[in-house]
């Protein structure tokens, strides 16, 4: 499913929207035609000309950021105190601009929104460990409310995969027991002006 907003000025911020598995592209596109033309004239003569400098075209660049298709569903059905599940969200770049994003969380208050424990890494395959080679944890045994992984850098054509993981602690009490918690996962992002100016630097 692919949404689209309109395109912003550059000095706003551009945001996008996404629910978790689901791909969400947005993209302004701004096609412009300028005609330039150049007049000539004599300041002793009523004879007059001009002539016509072609058609010139200013494209707006894109922000779009996408979900990637196989993100996974993290279904939290039946969860039983002591049990996990493990989720996974890629990040894609499909515009042609730098941009940085932010990963934040909605959800509907339930209770278990505060016993939930969740961590957090940016790996090539989520089924590893915190602790695996090459791993960047950006949260542990967090609750959900307070998850922020603060904003991230994507490059143009570039991608990074989030791994989330969810607990319910082994101590938690029966006031738990058939709750549902509808969550949902955004991913905002803006043009990265620094980035491109720091790539554009001799």
């Amino acid at each position: 499913m692919t949404a689209s907003v309109e395109q912003q000025a550059p000095a706003e911020k551009k945001r996008v929207v996404a629910l978790v598995v689901v791909m969400v592209g947005i993209v302004a596109l701004l096609s412009t035609p300028i005609l330039v033309v150049a007049v000539g004239r004599s300041s002793s003569a009523a004879f007059g000309d001009n002539e016509q400098l072609g058609v010139n075209r200013v494209g707006a660049a894109t922000l779009d950021i996408e979900l990637g298709k196989e993100t996974a569903v993290m279904e939290i059905s039946d969860l039983a105190p002591g049990g996990q599940v493990l989720g996974e969200l890629d990040v894609l770049n499909a515009g042609t601009l730098p941009l940085r994003y932010e990963l934040t969380a909605e959800h509907d208050g339930d209770l278990l929104a505060d016993a939930l424990r969740w961590d957090v890494w940016v790996a090539e395959v989520c089924s590893s460990s915190l602790r695996a080679t090459g791993v960047d944890v950006l949260a542990a045994d967090v609750a959900i409310d307070e998850l922020d992984l603060g904003f991230r850098s994507l490059g143009v054509a570039t991608s990074e995969r989030i791994c989330l993981r969810s607990t319910l602690p082994a101590t938690t009490g029966n006031t738990h027991q058939g709750r549902v918690l509808d969550l949902t996962f955004v991913a905002s992002a803006e043009h990265d002006l620094a980035a491109e100016q720091e790539g554009a630097t001799p």
